[in-house]
């Protein structure tokens, strides 16, 4: 017998940073059957997979070389102003802080500080796909 729950769209989530530890921490987070997921080690890597594969959600982190997260937000805002859009950054230091500042007032749903907590993310992403 099939069942309507074989036919539901998975939800594509697209995780950006250049950090590949970091990259594996938050697919190894994101657990769910209902989500297809997607890396990417930059903005630029970001938007090739974004223009192919229209993902919903993009996790990202915003000091990365090639295209920093701010530039790939105002990118896919532009062209895609119903993405969900979640901003990461560490709390390190001043600039970090203020770059999440920025994301936020650029469009981001949410905005997250490293290190980014299991629990956190998950109700953030059920949050924002709900």
């Amino acid at each position: 017998m099939i069942f309507p729950s074989q036919f539901q769209k998975k939800t594509k989530i697209l995780l950006v940073d250049d950090d590949k530890i970091s990259l594996q921490i938050l697919e190894d987070f994101i657990t769910d059957d209902n989500f297809e997921i997607y890396k990417a080690e930059n903005g630029l890597e970001a938007l090739e997979i974004q223009y192919a594969e229209k993902v919903d959600l993009i996790i990202t982190d915003l000091v990365m070389p090639e295209m920093e997260g701010i530039e790939l937000l105002l990118s896919v805002k532009k062209r895609y102003p119903d993405v969900k859009i979640i901003a990461i950054s560490g709390k390190g230091n001043f600039l970090e802080a203020d770059y999440l500042s920025v994301a936020k007032e650029l469009g981001a749903n949410y905005v997250l500080t490293k290190p980014i907590e299991k629990e956190r993310i998950n109700k953030t992403v059920k949050l924002l796909l709900n």
